[in-house]
């Protein structure tokens, strides 16, 4: 199974990072579950192949990895405040930075 970690903001709503083979994606919950596209991940397979473009698959292994660790708690749990939360969405954007 994938390391799948919960930050969760100060406003409640929770984001996922998942470690995949080659890279942390991110997955962000939607805010309702009766939108076309329930949850939306980072990684190459989520943006550009199976999910939004060729709409051949539901959701990614990433999606469905904190799925499956949600529902089994087995998230590794971290409350944020708002510059931590900034901040960890700023790096993951920019790498290099």
């Amino acid at each position: 199974m994938f390391a799948t970690s919960s930050y969760v903001s100060p406003w409640g709503r929770h984001h996922f990072s998942v470690l995949g083979m080659t890279d942390s994606y991110i997955v962000v919950p939607s805010l309702h579950r009766s939108c076309s596209v329930p949850d939306f991940g980072t990684c190459p397979a989520f943006a550009l192949y199976a999910v939004l473009i060729s709409q051949s698959q539901m959701a990614c292994k990433h999606v469905l990895a904190t799925l499956i660790a949600e529902r089994l708690s087995k998230c590794v749990v971290h409350e944020m405040g708002k510059d931590e939360f900034v901040t960890f969405f700023l790096l993951r954007q920019n790498p290099d930075t």
